[in-house]
């Protein structure tokens, strides 16, 4: 009976990996049968999609030699990139650089399934989890919100899922690690550091690496490692911002162009003000969003509690070491509490990692309209599973669980539900109307082509018509003469004209196309 059931749990282990690692698939088949649409189909059709899908479009046929994908206006001081910097191409560069394919329409769907695939696959093969914890990881990558909402998506939150997977299962085998290797941890880095490319406030992924590698103590070794963490993000960020268009909205950007420190100190406590009010109230948002927020909170707070444990025990050396993962509390004063009183400085460094990415979104960020969602929800994952995966206390899981029924509940009572949206656009093949359009100017520099708001929005048959070459920009705004003659040629509605250009052609049902340079 006792072989019986170790065959069948062994078999029941095997069923459940290969379960999440296709999760990807039979949702999207799920979500096709439910909305009567095959959502592997799925195209852009929101800004920042289309912003992605454009760059990936323009770097996949012609490398970085291709005119900038941007808002109108806003250069990047260095390379083609403007609206994302270069975080498109770090995301799915690899893989079309992998496979030497030139994007399609749905490309970046696919790409993000087999990025999320590959994620899973790295987690089973690394953790090998039992038949408890397999069955909690499958639960979280079949009803996981944000999975749910963005796969069919080509947006980057899949991305960044898949890589929050890689980094979590790889510092769990660090974690658990007898001996730690020189390679474990440079994987650590190398993964984090990718993280980052994706999204700048997933710096904060490095500090457990880091922490642990200098076996959570706090002394001069650990000190001057996070001082090199930090000045090393400092120089990434002034890298990364070169490649991208420093837009006046943003609050970076304001932050930069005021003078003087008192009037900074100001704005951000104005900043964070008004994104606590957001974070905090019910009302600011569908539930979906809001239950996220909470649900992150829950998780940072749950983390910092579970850092502390009394333990009776008597410290000796390996409670100060990372072997057992915990150290004890002592000063010259109170002896009497380091006995009973313990740190779990793993989970010690999660909680900073999530305070701190929590800090710099309220201070330096926008919680509103699904910003915060993206950037909350990958990580607040990754959290949870590795604690699924490495917590042994009955307690503290069924805290998670209830923890994590919530936030799904909250979800399903929020009415948001985007299956429906990404169906079949009727695509135009208008690619003839620009073949004679000159690609570039006399030193070989990408011309571009400026197109009008309200020809733009929610179509891609514009988009991957115009030639990949060209660069492509957006009048995101009311737009004048002035701004046509920046550009060398304009596409603009029939009712639109201008006085400064030459007419080309006429796009019937769409609008007119004029050349601005002489």
């Amino acid at each position: 009976m006792v072989a019986y059931k170790s065959i069948q749990n062994r078999i029941t282990e095997k069923v459940l990996w290969v379960l999440i690692i296709l999760s990807p698939i039979i949702i999207l088949l799920m979500q096709s049968a439910i909305s009567r649409h095959n959502l592997f189909l799925g195209v852009p059709e929101w800004s920042d999609e289309l912003d992605y899908w454009r760059e990936m479009y323009s770097f996949s046929a012609n490398g970085f030699s291709f005119g900038g994908s941007m808002f109108f206006g806003y250069d990047a001081k260095l390379g083609p990139m403007g609206a994302h910097s270069i975080t498109p191409i770090a995301a799915w560069g690899p893989f079309f650089w992998l496979f030497r394919m030139n994007i399609g329409i749905h490309a970046i769907v696919w790409t993000n399934i087999f990025y999320l695939m590959l994620a899973w696959t790295i987690f089973v093969f690394l953790l090998k989890p039992d038949v408890i914890k397999s069955t909690a990881a499958a639960l979280m990558a079949y009803f996981y919100p944000l999975t749910i909402l963005y796969l069919h998506s080509s947006m980057l939150e899949i991305v960044c899922m898949a890589g929050i997977i890689i980094y979590f299962s790889l510092l769990y085998k660090y974690h658990i690690s007898e001996k730690r290797t020189n390679l474990q941890f440079v994987l650590l880095l190398l993964i984090g550091s990718w993280c980052t490319f994706l999204r700048p406030t997933y710096i904060v992924l490095l500090f457990p690496a880091i922490w642990m590698k200098n076996k959570f103590k706090i002394n001069l070794k650990t000190i001057l490692s996070m001082l090199a963490y930090v000045i090393a993000f400092g120089i990434f960020y002034k890298v990364y911002g070169m490649f991208c268009a420093d837009y006046p909205g943003w609050i970076t950007s304001k932050l930069t162009n005021m003078v003087g420190i008192r009037n900074k100190l100001f704005f951000l406590g104005s900043n964070a003000k008004n994104n606590l009010i957001h974070y905090f109230s019910p009302k600011s948002a569908d539930l979906c969003q809001v239950g996220l927020r909470y649900f992150y909170l829950t998780i940072t707070v749950f983390t910092l509690i579970i850092s502390f444990k009394k333990n009776n025990a008597t410290s000796n050396e390996e409670n100060l070491t990372s072997k057992n993962y915990s150290d004890k509390i002592s000063n010259n004063n109170a002896n009497k509490i380091s006995k009973k009183l313990t740190i779990n400085r793993m989970n010690l460094s999660l909680f900073i990692l999530m305070f701190g990415l929590w800090f710099m979104m309220i201070v330096l960020y926008d919680i509103i309209e699904w910003r915060d969602f993206r950037a909350f929800a990958p990580i607040c994952f990754g959290v949870v599973l590795f604690f699924f995966t490495e917590e042994r206390s009955k307690v503290n899981l069924r805290i998670l669980a209830a923890a994590c029924a919530v936030h799904l509940l909250m979800y399903s009572l929020s009415g948001v539900n985007f299956i429906d949206t990404k169906t079949y656009p009727i695509f135009t093949d208008l690619s003839s109307y620009f073949s004679e359009l000159e690609l570039t100017d006399g030193a070989g520099r990408p011309r571009t082509i400026a197109v009008d708001y309200e020809l733009n929005w929610l179509d891609i048959s514009i988009m991957s018509s115009v030639p990949s070459k060209l660069g492509y920009q957006v009048f995101y705004y009311e737009s004048n003469e002035n701004d046509y003659v920046k550009a060398d040629y304009i596409f603009i509605p029939e009712g639109k004209t201008t006085e400064s250009g030459e007419f080309v052609t006429n796009i019937p049902g769409y609008g007119n196309v004029f050349k601005m340079y002489k």
